[in-house]
């Protein structure tokens, strides 16, 4: 009665497990296939019946994914372009449960992707196009409070106020451009420790 009561939790657990929009590997403490849903079958290229017992290391052949398994800091997760379809984008994370066993949770995150790439493109294009009317609008203001008598003394006021905001626009857009340039640099941010002095 307890191994019939044990498999039919063990079912419902796996069907749940199925159920997840997430793909969902369960692995062993030599990071060997225990059990796999079929989302994470075909996020992977896995195939349950084959790969059970197989190391996950042999079947995800990839760099990233080797030193992520290797490291033990699971805190935060990867991304990974599938295998299979380059155009997929993918977010794996590995959780220790149990004894030295762990979960990989697979995610599709291609289509994130594509809207994170439209909002810096939007940026990009947006911060492009206002930096030439504002520098006009810049120019001609001071240009028109350079000349004698252009600008009448009751008027100026007004003058100084849109220079002003007009200056401080640019500034927003300069700004735009740099965050623009820094979420499309080709070359990742490195951490490394310096050492600080403070003086008396």
């Amino acid at each position: 009665r307890s191994q019939i009561q044990l498999t039919t939790s063990l079912e419902r657990l796996q069907q749940a497990a199925g159920a997840l929009p997430d793909g969902v590997v369960v692995l062993n403490a030599a990071d060997q296939i225990e059990w796999c849903n079929s989302k994470a079958e075909h996020q992977l290229g896995l195939n349950l019946a084959q790969d059970e017992g197989q190391p996950i290391a042999y079947l995800v052949r990839q760099s990233e994914f080797a030193s992520y398994l290797e490291d033990f800091n699971y805190g935060e997760p990867i991304k990974l372009r599938a295998s299979r379809n380059p155009d997929v984008s993918l977010e794996l994370q590995l959780v220790p449960f149990g004894e030295y066993q762990k979960l990989l949770i697979c995610r599709d995150i291609t289509h994130l992707e594509k809207i994170e790439t439209m909002r810096r493109d939007f940026i990009a294009d947006v911060s492009h196009e206002l930096r030439t009317p504002l520098t006009v609008v810049v120019g001609f203001l001071e240009t028109l409070k350079d000349i004698d008598g252009a600008v009448p003394e009751s008027l100026r006021h007004y003058f100084d106020l849109m220079e002003t905001q007009a200056s401080r626009m640019r500034t927003l857009v300069e700004d735009l451009l740099v965050l623009s340039q820094l979420e499309s640099s080709a070359h990742p941010t490195q951490e490394q420790e310096i050492v600080i002095y403070v003086m008396d």
